[in-house]
């Protein structure tokens, strides 16, 4: 029998594999997308040394993670009024920061998925860095900030399931456990580009990636990200309305707006009989003619 207290190492790497499953899919979406998902990181599986589960035991993985604690709630698509409806107004990120946490649910509701409150926390404290001027913010940046939510809220969330496990609200977190966020806090510090305000000096990512192959800064561990091509804010359907736009409109993703405006557009549009009547060239026409009416539009 394991001592009281021990988890084994296996059963906290499923966990992390799941958590991360659970974290890129959805709010909505249901056990078997999640196990697809997770089925399909068969890099990551491997150098876990993990093989792919029973349906009914991932199953429990899954149901473990979704109620995870009493703030399950947190994993629920995040609104205004969240915090206020479950008593919880202490987690209430900065006022400040709530037009670009408005920015990233509008961009993610979009794209067919939904913002969880605790992605939307992540999203503030990770705008600390960021910085984001939202009238001249790329598509890019916006899904920047998504996706570096969706990981920290996952690392969270193992670190909770670990308490549970160990049944204490504080457990042993060696460096290197699978919710140490040090890799990802590193490589933050020092990338270098217009999307990060790195904290350190100019030319520290070169130096970084030289340390990180001699094995002295971390190697960053994060799963095979299920993007698509447009990113991770867009589900496989709304993708290819993306891709539509992107060859009507070339420059459209240049502000999150428009593009944010015009797949709300399109994906409306696209539900109406005489959308699929259309041709190519009509559908280009429209969506240009759309972008047209955007304060932010691309002008022809």
């Amino acid at each position: 029998m394991p001592p009281s207290g021990h988890i084994s190492k296996t059963r906290k790497q499923y966990l992390h594999l799941y958590s991360l499953g659970v974290g890129q899919a959805d709010p909505l979406d249901t056990q078997e997308m999640i196990r697809d998902f997770v089925d399909g990181q068969h890099d990551l599986m491997r150098k876990l040394g993990l093989k792919k589960l029973s349906e009914s035991r991932a199953n429990d993985y899954i149901s473990e993670i979704q109620n995870a604690n009493k703030r399950g709630w947190l994993d629920s698509p995040w609104h205004m009024g969240v915090f206020a409806a479950n008593c919880a107004q202490a987690l209430e990120f900065p006022h400040d920061q709530l037009p670009v946490v408005m920015a990233v649910a509008a961009r993610v509701f979009a794209g067919g998925k939904r913002l969880t409150a605790r992605e939307a926390i992540w999203v503030s404290r990770m705008n600390a860095l960021h910085k984001l001027n939202l009238d001249d913010a790329t598509d890019t940046q916006i899904q920047n900030l998504y996706v570096l939510s969706i990981w920290y809220a996952k690392r969270e969330t193992t670190a909770t399931l670990i308490a549970n496990a160990l049944n204490t609200d504080h457990p042993p977190l060696p460096a290197g456990h699978e919710s140490d966020t040090w890799d990802l806090d590193f490589s933050l510090a020092v990338y270098d580009n217009q999307v990060v305000s790195s904290p350190l000096s100019p030319g520290s990512w070169s130096a970084y990636k030289g340390a990180q192959a001699a094995g002295i800064a971390p190697a960053i561990k994060v799963p095979k990200t299920a993007w698509v091509d447009s990113g991770i804010a867009d589900t496989k359907d709304v993708a290819k309305f993306h891709t539509l736009i992107r060859k009507a409109v070339p420059t459209a993703v240049e502000n999150w707006r428009t593009i944010t405006a015009l797949l709300i557009a399109v994906r409306t549009k696209a539900l109406e009989p005489e959308w699929q009547e259309w041709s190519d060239q009509e559908k280009h026409e429209f969506i240009r003619e759309t972008a047209d009416l955007q304060p932010q539009g691309v002008q022809q």
